[in-house]
């Protein structure tokens, strides 16, 4: 598996990564079975695997816990680099709170190194922006935490330019995280919140010219992009179905767009999760394409996508699949 280098992290990145969503427990992910999470975690550290990406969101707690004890188990804790959040608390009545303030970061990542057994994590990500309190008091507590050796990297998932270009007035911000799939490549949305930043027209500039690493999430759409979409519904439990873009007209939608993918996978002899994979591989600006994966034969399939490139044919045949799909949405379709 290749890897990439960036200039603000010492690192050599593994291509695809590991996404750990779907580890969040059987009562968030309806295809979540412990012991093949932890096989799947195993299997990746043995293909080389080395960017595993979680939060305490994910299962409340629950992904963190199993990646940790999995780590712990396999020795390999060194190896690997590590990436988790802050900032989205989970309220008991399964309401969320954003707080970015010193109090609560320091709560959380004590919280984090202990489910995650570890003493650091190598990028602590801002989960999302906090309008409640200064970026200077959170800036300030992440340097304070890197001084003490609990993280290694600072990073920011979901801000807008303007908002990490006045954190980068306080300290360096190594990466950056944003919604970026094959479909969506300038969102508006996640889930009911509202998106600050446009990938392509902000984040990938602003990417390039600080030397950040860009991680993006949701690769594969919840698993839109993948040959399994329609043989898998999400159960009553599974926090995917709240994502009103998976219903009604947009759906429709997103089937018809589905069906010219699948075509065009089985021409290629490739899968739509692969293309989808290999289509983020080619992004100068994407670091490693954190793709979850709920059991080894999904994971396996998944890096297959470093074994061949999309040519500039069938490139230009995906955008316009993809610009059709843009217009008939009103989503913003851009190519960089």
């Amino acid at each position: 598996m290749f890897t990439k280098n960036v200039f603000s992290i010492d690192y050599d990145f593994s291509a695809i990564g590991l996404g750990c969503r779907s580890f969040s427990g059987k009562h968030y992910w309806s295809t979540y079975d412990e012991a093949g999470s932890i096989q799947t975690i195993n299997t990746a550290l043995g293909c080389g695997v080395n960017v595993f990406d979680v939060s305490p969101t994910y299962g409340n707690g629950h992904a963190e816990s199993l990646l940790g004890k999995t780590l712990y188990a396999s020795k390999k804790r060194g190896s690997v680099f590590l990436i988790t959040k802050c900032g989205i608390i989970l309220e008991k009545n399964n309401k969320i709170r954003i707080d970015l303030s010193r109090e609560s970061i320091l709560k959380s990542i004590d919280e984090s190194l202990k489910r995650l057994k570890t003493t650091y994590v190598d990028l602590y990500s801002c989960h999302f922006p906090d309008p409640n309190t200064d970026i200077e008091e959170t800036m300030e507590t992440l340097v304070f935490l890197k001084k003490l050796g609990k993280i290694r990297y600072i990073g920011f998932t979901n801000f807008s330019e303007s908002e990490t270009r006045r954190a980068l007035r306080v300290a360096k911000v190594n990466a950056v995280q944003g919604l970026y799939n094959l479909i969506e490549r300038n969102p508006r949305y996640v889930y009911n919140s509202a998106l600050s930043y446009l990938v392509e027209k902000d984040l990938f500039p602003l990417c390039r010219e600080e030397s950040m690493a860009f991680f993006p999430y949701s690769p594969l759409f919840h698993g839109v992009l993948t040959d399994n979409y329609r043989r898998h519904l999400y159960g009553n439990t599974d926090i995917r179905k709240d994502d009103p873009k998976l219903s009604n007209e947009r759906l429709r939608a997103y089937l018809s767009l589905l069906e010219k993918l699948e075509a065009l996978a089985k021409e290629l002899g490739k899968t739509v999760s692969q293309i989808a994979i290999n289509f983020l591989i080619q992004k100068d600006t994407v670091t490693s394409v954190l793709a979850g994966a709920s059991n080894p034969s999904q994971l396996i399939s998944n890096l297959h996508a470093v074994n061949f490139m999309l040519g500039p044919d069938e490139l230009d045949l995906i955008d316009k699949y993809v610009r059709e799909f843009s217009l008939s949405t009103g989503d913003i379709f851009q190519t960089v």
